[in-house]
């Protein structure tokens, strides 16, 4: 699932039995029909009867605002088999869902003739994907009789847990401007990514915090991230300064998407500049006072 924000990729719906080593994508099979067709695919709700649903399928080639994707085919008796390739599902917040029907609905995309109703109770998180047979290579060729459909399984969207496993150096200057190194799950490329550093008070709240935006250049083969500190400007002023360094992942505005967009927290040092060397902060870290 991407949202609107995260096109820097469609992604692709992989076929149920698809593997990082085999890649396959999903198939249908047409049965009694020979001839040239459309399959037109769109996204319906989980549950019957299955109704639009306001997610939108987008791929490399499709500039429909109905959010279905078209594929021209020729089903011949040797081969019945239709494959769907390139298409990603395309989130809609909850307030862009009766937009996202209209849309639907003034193409006329309902495959299974069940209307355009409220969008309260759709389940944002799930969904099937219809496939609808039209005879013909002209859209309008199929309008006169109801088309022949069926359902994929239920494809759910879920965002992945952000984990950091380790930091290098533990501590640094206030000044800020020191590499450090995150040793994290894998990232997804999709995911628009902060590293936060935070002070907390005695209550836990959060007294002082600064962000450092997570870039391309950022993360290394998905596992490992090279930032560099923020300079501390929170109201402590004897040191060392604890604080806690967590990933943050972008608001979305679906309530249920965000609940896991923050990372573990791990700790961190801000020491000042001319602070009485010990044994935890490396000399290469604080210049000689002159």
């Amino acid at each position: 699932f991407r949202y609107r924000r995260e096109c820097r990729t469609n992604g692709s719906i992989p076929g149920i039995s698809s593997t990082a080593a085999n890649k396959i994508h999903p198939k249908i099979k047409v049965n009694n029909f020979v001839g040239p067709a459309i399959i037109r695919v769109s996204c319906v709700t989980k549950d019957a009867p299955h109704r639009p649903h306001p997610h939108k399928l987008v791929g490399k080639s499709n500039k429909s605002k109905g959010g279905e994707c078209n594929f021209k085919v020729d089903i011949t008796a040797e081969n019945p088999m239709v494959e769907i390739k390139n298409i990603g599902i395309q989130c809609m917040k909850r307030d862009e869902c009766q937009d996202s029907l209209q849309d639907r609905a003034r193409k006329g995309i309902d495959p299974f003739r069940t209307g355009f109703g409220s969008t309260e109770r759709i389940d944002l998180h799930s969904v099937r994907l219809a496939f609808e047979l039209l005879p013909g290579f002209q859209d309008d060729e199929g309008r006169g009789q109801l088309p022949v459909v069926t359902v994929s399984n239920v494809i759910s969207g879920t965002k992945s847990q952000l984990v950091i496993f380790d930091t290098c150096p533990p501590c640094g200057l206030t000044r800020g401007g020191d590499k450090m190194i995150l040793l994290t799950e894998k990232l997804v490329s999709s995911d628009v990514l902060s590293v936060v550093f935070a002070e907390k008070g005695r209550k836990l709240e959060e007294i002082w915090k600064e962000s450092v935006e997570i870039t391309s250049k950022s993360v290394h083969k998905q596992h490992a991230l090279l930032i560099e500190t923020p300079p501390y400007s929170g109201t402590t002023t004897t040191g060392p300064i604890k604080v806690v360094v967590y990933l943050q992942r972008a608001l979305t505005g679906d309530e249920a998407m965000d609940r896991n967009r923050t990372s573990n927290s791990v700790p961190y040092e801000y020491m000042p500049e001319y602070a009485p060397r010990n044994k935890r902060v490396s000399s290469l870290l604080l210049p000689d006072p002159e």
